[in-house]
């Protein structure tokens, strides 16, 4: 079974770009983010804990997402659009904690560890 049968997923991989003054010294620049990934991957359900505070909770979700090797992903950027096998897309939006370069003999991935909070 190839690694690429594996990703069963698509995915969006932004990064937004530092924003600071323009060339003339001007006020900070909002520019749109960059498109750093856009194709297959593989999103898996880590871990899930509660936050308990006082009138509610903090629903906090540790994932974990392959994609092939080739994109450098860095902490903070952002997963979107993650769209699944039955066809249904998440709408949340991830962020990168961790970003994991992997080889072997046999395979080359970059696992990333993603966050949502809800």
């Amino acid at each position: 079974m190839s690694f690429d049968s594996q990703m069963i997923h698509t995915c969006v991989i932004e990064r937004d770009p530092t924003n600071g003054e323009d060339l003339h010294g001007n006020a900070p620049v909002n520019q749109d983010p960059e498109l750093i990934y856009s194709g297959i991957c593989r999103l898996v359900e880590k871990t899930e804990r509660v936050l308990r505070e006082k009138g509610g909770g903090t629903v906090i979700t540790v994932y974990k997402l392959l994609i092939p090797p080739g994109t450098m992903v860095f902490k903070k950027d952002r997963v979107k659009s993650v769209t699944l096998e039955d066809l249904t897309v998440l709408e949340d939006a991830f962020v990168v904690n961790t970003a994991f370069n992997l080889r072997s003999s046999h395979l080359a991935f970059y696992s990333l560890d993603l966050e949502r909070v809800s």
